[in-house]
């Protein structure tokens, strides 16, 4: 083989190694950058005293009610954190909600929200899910927990709920709705959807939960983080009062 031959040859394999190269690098170039550049995420409570607001009139998008629409008298969307729920532990869906009349707000709600932060800002989490993958219980009384069956793990919403899909980017910080307490109710109810028949996770009065919620996301390794939340029964609209009797802890 001559020189120029041997140069030839060098030249074609270089253009076609490079070629193959930017094939697999448009079909698989996502794959591999986020096999590389690995993000890295922490969670913690937005505020333990929680955040005091009122339902309003809406349910969630795809959330099912007895008919009633998710928009006010005027035409206008009615914006809301969840739908009314029934109050009862372990029923299927959610009571139909106020009708809609411009204006009106529902009874009072404390909500409990957690911040997810990303700890390698170069680096965005794609397509971000939680999902509660675990429930503990201690009764009243006891001095143990025992794990309730949860066969179909729930998903949770991210905030503003009537407006973010389950799954997202995370570039910063995202807040997720956690659970909440309806004033008048005697239990803490986490934020999921679906919600099914058997669903055993509704806090009572004088009980200890632990929520176990897996994050997942196309470049992080899954993570759990556990949720310790203990109630005394008592409500009070003030947050500071509210906290004495209501503890809420990542452990």
């Amino acid at each position: 083989m001559s020189c120029t031959e041997k140069w030839n040859f060098l030249f074609n394999f270089l253009t076609a190694f490079g070629t193959a190269g930017a094939v697999i690098l448009a079909l698989f170039g996502d794959f591999f950058k986020n096999l590389i550049f690995r993000a890295k995420i922490s969670v913690e409570i937005v505020d333990p005293n929680g955040e005091l607001t009122n339902w309003s009139s809406g349910p969630l998008p795809s959330m099912p009610t007895s008919g009633t629409s998710g928009y006010s008298s005027t035409g206008a969307p009615v914006t809301s954190s969840f739908a009314v729920p029934m109050g009862t532990s372990g029923t299927s869906g959610y009571a139909a909600p106020i009708a809609p009349v411009a204006g009106t707000i529902g009874p009072a709600v404390i909500y409990y929200h957690l911040r997810l932060i990303n700890r390698r800002t170069c680096v965005d989490i794609k397509k971000c899910k939680v999902s509660l993958k675990e429930i503990h219980l201690k009764a009243a009384g006891a001095t143990s927990f025992t794990q309730l069956p949860l066969n179909v793990p729930p998903k949770f919403f991210w905030a503003p709920a009537e407006s973010s899909p389950q799954a997202i980017d995370i570039v910063t910080d995202q807040i997720l709705d956690f659970g909440y307490i309806v004033q008048g109710s005697n239990l803490f109810t986490p934020a999921i959807w679906p919600r099914f028949n058997n669903f055993k996770g509704d806090l009572k009065p004088n009980e200890t939960f632990k929520y176990v919620l897996e994050i997942i996301a196309n470049n992080l390794s899954p993570k759990k983080v556990t949720i310790e939340v203990s109630w005394n029964g008592n409500w009070s609209t003030n947050l500071n009062t509210m906290a004495t009797g209501f503890k809420i802890k990542i452990i």
